[in-house]
């Protein structure tokens, strides 16, 4: 009798020391990789956003609070990871958004962020959230003019005497110089600005994603009587989280949270569910 309770306290004490064990408890300390560590040091993540405003993305209310498809994704992602959140939005231009990041002012960026080959040989790309298509806008009386009457990328690609207009400081900018190697690409600081530009024929064409012409042809259904859209299906613009080039542990965890949540948005999606923006 004896000896079976020795064996019985033996056997307890030995799960004792087995569940207690590194192997098996929870509380064990796990050496993360550095992008990781630096972020659960400070306890917070910090998120670059461009200055300005993109609707539907990241824009203010009436009260002056930041909201939009990237905030929501901002928080979510700080909430799985336990983290408080910074926005950082001292970024005046895309271009300062992206040199901020190459020099890891931020954890990472969330903010209607263009994925592009020049880019990416300095920073990570995590897979889209949104994707859009490109769209042209063609100044009507120029294409009355030239007898253009069907798809024009095929004369546009060719001659040298064009000017299309684009958002200035944005990856929109290398987008038409590929895609318009023999023309002019003049940069303005606002879509408004392009298209008041088209409207007086100081150029003949903008390009821009489909999500941004649909939201200017609602707000201004006018823009039909002096230009055509034309969607080029062949090009897409694919929206995507950023991080730092060394941030590649990171990387791969954003990719699963967008993965497992299934966030990947077209322009029909966003429009539901930000009607206000398209009105």
């Amino acid at each position: 009798m004896k000896l079976r309770v020795i064996t019985i306290l033996l056997l307890v004490l030995l799960i004792s020391i087995l569940i207690n064990s590194p192997v098996f408890s929870e509380s064990s300390e796990i050496e993360l990789p550095a992008e990781m560590e630096k972020m659960f040091f400070k306890n917070k993540i910090t998120v670059g956003i461009y200055s300005g405003e993109r609707p539907p993305f990241f824009m203010e209310n009436e009260e002056g609070e930041l909201y939009g498809l990237d905030i929501e994704l901002a928080r979510g992602i700080a909430d799985e990871l336990g983290l408080a959140l910074e926005i950082n939005r001292e970024a005046d231009s895309y271009q300062e958004l992206f040199e901020m990041l190459v020099n890891e002012e931020f954890d990472m960026v969330i903010s209607k962020f263009s994925r592009t080959f020049s880019r990416s040989k300095a920073i990570n790309y995590s897979i889209p959230y949104a994707s859009f298509r490109w769209s042209l806008m063609l100044n009507s009386s120029y294409a009355a003019q030239k007898g253009i009457t069907e798809y024009p990328m095929h004369y546009l690609k060719e001659v040298s005497d064009i000017k299309v207009g684009v958002m200035a400081g944005t990856s929109w900018e290398n987008f038409a110089e590929d895609l318009f190697g023999k023309g002019e690409i003049v940069g303005y600081d606002d879509w408004q600005h392009v298209l008041d530009a088209l409207r007086r024929k100081e150029i003949i064409a903008a390009l821009y994603d489909e999500n941004e012409v649909i939201k200017s042809i609602y707000k201004d259904p006018d823009i039909a009587l002096f230009s055509t859209v034309y969607i080029l299906e062949d090009k897409k613009d694919d929206i995507a989280l950023a991080v730092p080039a060394s941030s590649s542990h990171f990387l791969s965890w954003l990719n699963f949270y967008l993965e497992n949540y299934d966030i990947s948005y077209t322009v029909n999606e966003l429009r539901n569910k930000f009607p206000e923006v398209y009105k």
